[in-house]
């Protein structure tokens, strides 16, 4: 790897700090022992939590797949001593609050002893886990969104963790990829990359941000690599429009305050102030 690489891949990898110090602090620490990680997709949180433990010779293991209540517990029960990674965690939501007050026991200890322990009651034959045991392992939830925040489930179980949001807005998504088509990519020159990169620049705005991601200049990268002439034209292929986002920005420009246009748009898609607030933050 050249010199000039060496340097990119390090820029890249300074978006990512955040993410590998809290893990750190999560591994190290006697009192704390969770991280949530969230940020959209196709943006590294879970390579960069890979990374992190291969670097601090972590062994753990991986899940994104837990269907029941009961099968949550019995992985708790198994991998009570491990790092865990909970990988896709917004299935876990669906699990309701049994769900929710598993992890919870798991998140946060008690007493002088600072004792974490999960329990569940069921009938169910399924069930592998005593009722009622100590956890003693690591957790690293990620996910591409923190439902409701207000929450009292929510609220309960991110007060027991580190949480790190990496709420990247149009403009600093673009830099980021900006220093990411400067990394060294099989067959694609770095002028190649430098062009494809201008062409997206140009030919998006913030109603794209939910599928502007490092899986998006790659796309790109193999487009070009099939169809080294037209590769412009499947753009569409692979890109979306917000369409509430479209429709955000429309109103900020016809009204004649932010509080009009976040009636207009609130009333348009039924949602809240704090989702409008949240949804313009992507266009700053």
């Amino acid at each position: 790897m050249n010199e000039e690489n060496q340097k990119n891949i390090l820029k890249v990898n300074s978006w990512f700090k955040p993410i590998e110090e809290g893990i750190k602090i999560v591994l190290k620490s006697d009192r704390i022992h969770s991280i949530f990680i969230q940020s959209r997709g196709g943006l590294s949180k879970t390579t960069t939590t890979l990374n992190t433990l291969k670097e601090e010779g972590k062994e753990f293991e991986h899940i994104s797949n837990y269907g029941t209540p009961v099968e949550l517990i019995n992985f708790f029960y198994t991998n009570r001593n491990k790092i865990i990674i909970l990988d896709d965690f917004e299935t876990i939501w669906g699990l309701g609050t049994k769900g929710i007050n598993i992890l919870k026991g798991a998140l946060w200890g008690s007493g002088k002893e600072n004792t974490r322990t999960i329990g569940y009651l069921t009938t169910s034959k399924l069930l592998k886990a005593p009722s009622k045991f100590e956890f003693k392992g690591k957790l690293i939830i990620l996910l591409n969104k923190i439902p409701e925040k207000q929450n009292r489930l929510v609220k309960a179980l991110l007060s027991r963790a580190l949480v790190y949001e990496m709420d990247l807005n149009y403009k600093e998504t673009m830099e980021l990829l900006f220093d990411f088509s400067k990394l060294d990519y099989p067959m694609v020159s770095y002028e190649k990359r430098e062009e494809i990169y201008n062409y997206l620049k140009q030919n998006t705005d913030s109603s794209n941000l939910e599928d502007l991601n490092f899986r998006t200049l790659i796309k790109l990268y193999e487009v070009y690599k099939v169809k080294k002439d037209t590769w412009r034209e499947f753009l569409p292929m692979v890109l979306s429009r917000n369409e509430r986002l479209i429709l955000l920005k429309k109103f900020l420009q016809k009204t004649r305050s932010v509080k009009d246009a976040q009636e207009l748009w609130s009333k348009e898609f039924g949602l809240s102030r704090r989702q409008f607030f949240r949804e313009k933050r992507k266009i700053s």
